[in-house]
């Protein structure tokens, strides 16, 4: 069996831990009515009285209020799988045998693709009734971008650079996630060792342009703490690699001074933006990442000298 994957596994480990983040999924994103007050537990995934162990869930949750419960089962489709269809009810009906509460089987989707495909309903599981699991693809997990949204929120704003880390508003999301989690953590409202394994599921969720960026900011060249991404991460590292050769090596900080000035709010013309597409120049190019963490304007980077 392959060994379970950073992209994979990320997001099923922030929700274990996180029983904000399950209620925003189901509430927010999903519309969900769920128990007022829930207590978040995390059960066994093998629901192993019903089901051969082969089948196991990626995540079981349960959600106990005061009057109610309800059962959540999580998949975490990274690329279509037919035979998914035929496996998410028998997941469904084992956990409702045995937590005796209704169940939501939610599909965390990392494609639209994948999304699409998944939201089919299945319609020859009963007679007169499809089975529809309740799919989440990366359009409905919002851009954290805004550092005060991520603060409010740091789970949100990890989930956010786990799936949007690859895209040209990497660098804004992941420098929301990083300053979303030092300052929960510097207001007591996340311990160290959750702030440590966010800030590098951050730093390996985003490309390799992104990351470079996010050193630059931060001042420092990122080393992971946690044993849980350092040992899911060589996929991630492979990728990140085969990202930066692709992009050139001047586009990319190009790219990156870029990302840090629009990041920062100051204002990028035409102008600047093609000055600094145009220069080919290495050196000139990290000073002006340098100074592009600390500048008050566009042209405070770009000036001569």
């Amino acid at each position: 069996m392959p060994s379970p994957s950073f992209d994979h596994e990320a997001p099923l480990h922030l929700l274990r831990d996180s029983p904000t983040l399950v209620l925003t999924l189901l509430r927010d994103l999903l519309g969900l009515s769920i128990p007022r007050d829930p207590v978040v537990a995390v059960e066994e995934t093998d629901l192993s009285q019903l089901l051969p162990v082969e089948l196991r869930a990626d995540l079981v949750l349960t959600l106990k209020g005061r009057k109610r419960r309800l059962g959540v089962v999580v998949e975490h489709q990274m690329r279509w799988d037919p035979r998914k269809r035929y496996v998410w009810p028998l997941y469904a009906a084992a956990a409702h045998a045995k937590l005796r509460c209704p169940i939501a089987l939610v599909v965390l989707a990392a494609t639209e693709g994948v999304a699409e495909r998944a939201r089919d309903p299945l319609c020859d599981v009963q007679v007169g009734s499809a089975f529809l699991p309740l799919v989440i693809g990366p359009g409905r997990i919002p851009r954290v971008t805004k550092i005060d949204e991520a603060i409010a929120a740091p789970e949100l704003a990890v989930l956010s650079a786990l799936t949007h880390g690859r895209t040209p508003a990497a660098t804004a999301i992941g420098w929301a996630a990083v300053e979303g989690i030092r300052v929960a953590e510097a207001a007591g409202r996340l311990d160290q060792e959750h702030a440590q394994v966010y800030l590098d599921v951050v730093f390996a969720a985003v490309g390799e342009v992104a990351r470079q960026v996010l050193e630059t900011m931060v001042m420092q060249k990122y080393e992971y703490q946690s044993e849980f991404v350092q040992r899911l991460l060589s996929k991630g590292k492979a990728e990140g690699k085969a990202e930066g050769k692709a992009e050139g090596i001047a586009q990319g900080e190009a790219r990156a001074i870029l990302e840090v000035l629009q990041t920062r709010g100051l204002g990028v013309t035409e102008a600047h933006r093609e000055r600094i597409l145009a220069c080919a120049d290495l050196t000139v190019l990290q000073q002006w990442i340098r100074r592009a963490v600390t500048a008050t304007t566009v042209d405070e980077v770009l000036a001569d000298g």
